[in-house]
């Protein structure tokens, strides 16, 4: 019964907490751009449009840490944030989802062991 209480625990809080990943925290604050540079660091390249937007790109050196595109309106407000995954995500297909499964299954494991054969 332990491990049960344990495992649902567990489950709830990792697939509970998930889409908080996708919510636009970034848009909410009262300085955006600041909180973007603390978070991903000076961006690679600035552009500016004719229509007043401004497009910050992050191109970051490493294999496994995806690039980003973050696009400014005149106001200073995030229209998109959209990350672009590397190779590595693409190939393992370990983006959010599947990290949330290999967690629980470790939590799984962690809480229950190895499986006994049957027999």
């Amino acid at each position: 019964m332990k491990k049960l209480f344990l495992f649902s625990i567990l489950t709830f809080l990792l697939i509970g907490c998930s889409p908080t990943i996708n919510q636009p925290l970034f848009s909410k604050s009262n300085n955006p751009k600041e909180l973007i540079k603390s978070k991903y660091g000076e961006p690679s390249s600035v552009m500016l449009t004719n229509d007043g937007r401004e497009i910050w790109e992050f191109d970051f050196r490493s294999p496994i840490k995806s690039n980003r595109t973050v696009i400014f309106d005149g106001n200073n407000s995030i229209l998109e944030n959209k990350k672009h995954y590397k190779v590595f995500h693409m190939v393992t297909g370990l983006n959010k989802s599947g990290y949330i499964f290999i967690g629980l299954l470790f939590g799984f494991y962690f809480i229950n062991g190895p499986i006994k054969p049957i027999g």
